[in-house]
């Protein structure tokens, strides 16, 4: 059951049994607003006897009482406009306790947050900044705290109900602790400012659970912190450990903080964690047009990026500061939000999709850039395939090297599509032709789980160690390529894709871990990688060998596959075993990965290196695949002394081997994307954060002034 509060004072219930909304009753109308519910605890429903003792009524009646026993919601309570917290009865819908909160000089109070924990103990906190207790049992007050010098928005509970966190206008996150475990003492224990504008909303993992039956409670870790996340108008989300302040030394050490930002666990010792600029995917380069698309809410643009040799001869001229202009800016009609978009490497096509529909445009690029949507691309679509005609929408859009090609993903029926956009020779208006459906992505129940690759034990010398991983021979299985005779499919969205520069691979992954491999010139399934820990974050070929492919995960970590063996290499081992903890440990996941394309100067004797160049929203680093690595290994010695000087030496000849293979340059904040155009030539696009604070329509932040300061 959803219980919402509306603006006309009244509360709705809405059923949400079988996967529908139905609405179910709708309470007696309060005089103001409803701003915040909360459900009370659950109660036991008690199985009354039957009247009818007959042997015959035997089977009827033990029915009956399977059904009257479980958990029964009996009262919520809400928070109004006019300084009062009320309590609401289940059944009749009307109110059986009102509460009222203090006033300032006459004008109402707001109640913009309720909580209520097992123990029936409601608490609230309001546009005085203050946080109250109340027993719902007596409908009185038994603590007052005023915790923020402002509006408080939001509360949260901690996994075991012991503590209650605050937030609000006044950027602070205020922590509340019981002090004992029989007493309903609550004592306001620390405050933190964690934001710089307004927090909105906070929330804490694992969830509290308001069933009071130790059997009817989720399993909590206790071995490992919570988090709480926090988020607002300062547009970042904060990551704090939160574990019990109350418990001993002992166990507070034990307690591992999940978030890795140091040793201690605890809401006032623990460093918080702000996760980076959560936006993805939006930019896309057409090398040889030297565009780049930008994918807003409703619309794209689309940029021309001049080349360097224009840059220097517009060095000294004052009048045209930039190298860049704007030639396309379209507002698509679309029904929800763009969640992909693509341009080809000429040009001449784009493809963007919302939640419904995928839509392609023939850009023309005379004196202006000029769209010409292609109309029959939907019908096109639904004829190929029938599960296409209730949505044609896509999660991932690509485009070939030689833009003959469409690859769309589909969302949210997961199909692969191959689209070829070359025109017949007799007619060059011709619609877009399907030319192979892929259904890879939809897997059965009982296969959705990991594909795991088997660990074996090798001996090296005298030193017997934990091993890599046996290279495995990739799924050659395509009897169920197509999705057919599936009965029970699980929908993995597809969240990367890629490309190689020959246009002969492609390879797709999705949210459940899965990659893909597909030969486009004889339209087949090549092979299934094995499936890591994570998902994938990003996927790119090798321009210079268009076998190999490599793939980025959201812990930093970089694996090399080799499509033509279906094996992982042994030469790509030394550097992605090795990592440095310089790299791996960046706060900021792997937001996308980047060959380097190599010059066309470079000599066939004297090769380039291969490089890669790998970022995250705040940070850049440089990574030589053919260099030399700093390994793990050390000489064994039986004197502790020489064993501490080696240790030494080789943690010393390590970064110095690492500084020079992996640069990282932190100079680049707030990224949304990396592309090379050129050679020489590499793009990067940032939308700091304080220009969006600094938009119109955005309130200043609370300041208070104090004397002295």
């Amino acid at each position: 059951m959803l219980a919402i509060g509306c603006e006309d004072g009244s509360v709705r219930l809405i059923s949400l049994l079988y996967g529908a909304l139905e609405h179910h009753k709708r309470f007696d109308r309060s005089k103001s607003r409803i701003l915040s519910i909360a459900w009370g605890p659950p109660e036991l429903k008690m199985s009354k006897p039957s009247e009818d003792t007959s042997m015959g009524d035997d089977t009827s009646s033990e029915v009956d009482d399977e059904d009257d026993e479980g958990w029964e919601d009996t009262w919520l309570v809400t928070g109004g406009s006019d300084s009062c917290i009320r309590k609401w009865n289940v059944k009749t819908g009307r109110t059986t306790d009102r509460m009222e909160t203090d006033k300032a000089r006459g004008e109402r109070t707001l109640v913009w947050a309720v909580q209520v924990l097992a123990d029936s103990t409601i608490v609230s906190g309001d546009s005085m900044g203050m946080v109250k207790f109340w027993d719902a049992s007596t409908a009185t007050q038994f603590h007052s705290f005023r915790a923020h010098g402002a509006d408080v928005l939001t509360l949260a509970v901690s996994p075991n109900g012991t503590s209650i966190y605050s937030a609000g206008v006044d950027q602070k996150v205020t922590e509340f602790t019981l002090s004992g475990s029989t007493s309903r003492r609550w004592v306001q224990t620390y405050s933190r400012r964690l934001h710089a504008h307004d927090i909105r909303s906070i929330a804490i993992w694992p969830p509290y659970t308001l069933c009071t039956a130790p059997k009817e409670r989720p399993l909590i870790n206790t071995g490992s912190a919570p988090i709480l996340a926090s988020g607002g108008l300062d547009m970042v989300v904060c990551l704090t450990p939160c574990a019990p302040a109350s418990q001993g030394l002992e166990q507070r050490i034990k307690i591992v903080n999940p978030l890795a930002t140091g040793n201690h666990s605890t809401f006032e010792e623990s460093f918080q964690r702000r996760m980076a600029y959560p936006v993805t995917g939006v930019l896309s380069f057409a090398r040889e047009a030297r565009f780049v698309m930008c994918r807003m809410n409703r619309g794209i643009t689309i940029w021309r990026i001049g080349s360097l040799e224009d840059e220097s001869d517009r060095a000294n001229d004052v009048s045209e500061p930039t190298n860049w202009e704007l030639v396309l800016e379209m507002e698509l009609n679309a029904k929800t939000n763009l969640i992909a978009g693509a341009i080809s490497a000429d040009g001449t096509w784009v493809a963007v999709s919302d939640a419904k529909e995928t839509k392609l445009f023939r850009l023309e690029d005379s004196k202006k850039v000029i769209p010409h949507r292609i109309k029959t691309f939907g019908s096109v679509l639904a004829s190929a395939n029938a599960d296409l005609a209730a949505s044609t929408a896509s999660s991932d859009l690509s485009f070939t090297p030689d833009s003959s090609k469409l690859i769309m993903s589909c969302f949210p029926s997961s199909f692969v599509v191959i689209i070829d956009l070359t025109p017949s020779t007799s007619n060059e208006d011709a619609a877009p032709r399907v030319l192979r459906t892929f259904g890879q992505h939809r897997m059965k129940q009982a296969r959705s789980g990991r594909v795991v690759k088997k660990m074996v034990l090798q001996r090296r010398g005298d030193d017997e160690e934990e091993m890599e991983d046996e290279q495995p021979q990739a799924n050659l299985s395509d009897n169920d390529e197509d999705g057919e005779g599936q009965s029970e499919e699980v929908h993995a969205a597809v969240c990367c894709t890629a490309v190689s520069a020959d246009g002969q691979w492609f390879a797709s992954a999705d949210l459940r871990g899965r990659c893909h491999v597909f030969n486009i010139d004889s339209l087949q399934h090549h092979c299934t990688l094995p499936s890591f820990e994570l998902p994938i974050r990003s996927l790119v070929f090798d321009p210079r060998s268009s076998d190999t492919l490599l793939i980025g995960l959201p812990n930093n970590r970089i694996h090399v596959f080799d499509i033509e063996e279906r094996m992982f290499p042994q030469w790509a081992s030394r550097v992605c075993d090795n990592l440095p903890q310089s790299f791996t440990g960046l706060h900021d996941p792997l937001q996308g990965l980047m060959f380097v394309h190599p010059s066309s100067s470079s000599s066939s004797f004297t090769p380039s290196p291969r490089q890669v160049i790998a970022y995250g929203s705040n940070w850049l680093c440089k990574i030589k695949l053919d260099a030399g690595v700093a390994t793990r290994k050390g000489f064994r010695s039986k004197d502790r002394r020489k064993r501490k000087t080696q240790k030494s030496a080789i943690e010393a000849s390590n970064e110095e081997t690492n500084e020079h293979n992996f640069t990282v340059v932190t100079k680049y904040r707030h990224m949304l994307g990396v592309g090379q155009l050129g050679d020489q030539e590499l793009v990067i696009v940032e939308r700091p954060l304080v220009d969006l604070l600094s938009g119109k329509g955005q309130p200043p932040p609370y300041y208070k002034h104090r004397y002295g300061t």
